[in-house]
């Protein structure tokens, strides 16, 4: 629990992804089961859910992978229990706060899902939306995700084009190494880091075009010294 680093460059969009388990009532009714735990399962109990709930956000917090985000699991169901019993607390207090409680459960269940289709956040006007989008998408074999991909290789926004390019860098993932040579030119050096580091995890299935491009009279002497670069990776 405490062996690995205390930041990741991807904590900003695993707190947005994180974030989304939150869009609803969950955390106000954990807050009314919390206060309440002591009384109605008594001390040795409460003290013990609370010991679990901060031992797995503790995991949470200190385990900073590019899919941080479903590390949280654990912690969501411990804060659900404090929120079922905030619910009960609510539902016994009067039929008013009974109906509601359970009306904004349901209608937290009804409307959250709407944050989740991922890859039509990628068109999102936000751009830490789209930048959680992208990098949440690493390593997916999908068609229609390397495609979503590709297309924000063009964003307007350089981190948004950075973490895509890297989300394109696994094995083997021969379609997207056109689109990531034209990164190399981008006019944002991150971009082009990423472009340069997912071609080298793409291996040598990337080989032959790169060195078409290395060759091509139509390429520039960036062009060039970045797919150089690129070929000298590990996996090249």
């Amino acid at each position: 629990m405490l062996n690995v680093a205390a930041g990741s460059r991807h904590w900003k969009s695993n707190v947005v992804l994180s974030g989304l388990n939150f869009a609803n009532v969950l955390l106000p009714l954990a807050v009314i089961g919390w206060s309440r735990m002591r009384r109605r399962l008594g001390a040795a109990t409460a003290a013990a859910i609370g010991a679990v709930t901060l031992i797995e956000m503790l995991f949470f917090v200190r385990y900073p992978v590019p899919d941080q985000f479903t590390f949280i699991l654990p912690t969501l169901m411990v804060v659900g229990v404090a929120a079922a019993l905030g619910l009960a607390t609510l539902c016994e207090l009067s039929r008013r706060w009974r109906t509601i409680a359970i009306t904004a459960c349901i209608v937290s269940l009804v409307w959250q899902p709407a944050f989740f289709p991922l890859v039509r956040e990628l068109r999102s006007d936000q751009i830490l939306l789209r930048q959680a989008a992208a990098e949440a998408l690493v390593g997916s074999a999908s068609a229609s995700v390397n495609g979503a991909l590709i297309v924000a290789l063009k964003d307007s926004d350089d981190r948004v084009r950075a973490s895509a390019a890297l989300a394109l860098g696994w094995e083997e993932n021969v379609g997207a190494v056109p689109a990531l040579i034209g990164s190399l030119s981008d006019s944002s050096w991150r971009v082009v880091d990423s472009a340069v580091s997912a071609l080298g995890e793409i291996g040598l299935g990337a080989t032959d075009t790169l060195l078409a491009a290395l060759r091509s009279p139509e390429s520039s002497l960036t062009v060039r010294y970045q797919v150089s670069r690129a070929l000298s990776a590990p996996a090249l």
